[in-house]
């Protein structure tokens, strides 16, 4: 990837998940209490949820190593993104919830553009092959038959 600012942003994303992460399987409970956050009737969701922050803070690190070789984290990590921020926005609109949520929330919007633009960075450069910009012009692989 051509832009400087890719290695760095996902180093930054890999820690910020990661870090996210392993507090919600080390500590989640006194951290919800200090903060207003009712906890989980069931601590496994929140486990769940923390690893798979781990595991994605992994992906983001790989993806700073290698971006090229692993371009199709970035858009893992978009959808990760925007599921949560999501979730959240649809949990407001119910009724009250801690502005704990609401602030991470508007970290992962900002995480999802940025990682939007490092996959649009230089599209040629990180797939290995051009991407056609108009979809008219572009024929998908004939198939023989004998």
């Amino acid at each position: 990837m051509k832009r400087a600012f890719v290695r760095p942003l996902f180093v930054l994303a890999g820690l910020y998940d990661f870090v996210a992460g392993l507090i919600g399987l080390l500590a989640y409970r006194p951290i919800y209490r200090s903060l207003g956050v009712p906890l989980a009737s069931q601590p496994a969701y929140v486990y769940f949820g923390a690893s798979v922050l781990c595991i994605f803070g992994i992906g983001f690190w790989l993806v700073a190593i290698a971006p090229r070789r692993n371009s199709d984290i970035i858009t893992m990590g978009v959808m990760l993104k925007l599921a949560f921020s999501g979730i959240v926005c649809l949990s407001r609109l119910r009724g009250p919830i801690s502005p704990v949520w609401l602030v991470a929330a508007g970290i992962d919007v900002a995480f999802a553009i940025a990682f939007l633009a490092a996959r649009g960075a230089d599209a040629a450069t990180i797939t290995g092959y051009p991407i056609p910009l108009d979809a008219r012009r572009f024929e998908p692989p004939r198939v023989h038959s004998r």
